[in-house]
């Protein structure tokens, strides 16, 4: 849950500006909570390992992987948001 009360803040005042100010920042809105849901789906891998004595490289590969992709969809964001209003 704490992941949501940290997302909610930057996605709702990207929503905000999107509609108020330009639409450029409703695009980055989505890869945000396209972050978010990447950063959860960790979460519940990671709560799968600890009930176990030892994680596979398989599941923590894939923790890593999805915590990547979210880091990865939050710089396109920012990138896209410079390209339209660049």
């Amino acid at each position: 849950m704490a992941w949501i009360a940290t997302f909610t803040p930057i996605c709702a005042g990207l929503l905000i500006a999107g509609f108020a100010f330009h639409w450029a920042f409703l695009p980055a809105t989505a890869l945000w909570i396209a972050a978010l849901g990447c950063v959860l789906r960790m979460e519940s891998l990671d709560h799968l390992t600890r009930s176990v004595a030892e994680a596979t490289p398989r599941q923590q590969l894939a923790k890593a992987g999805w915590l990547l992709l979210a880091i990865a969809l939050i710089a396109v964001s920012a990138v896209v948001v410079n390209a339209i209003l660049g």
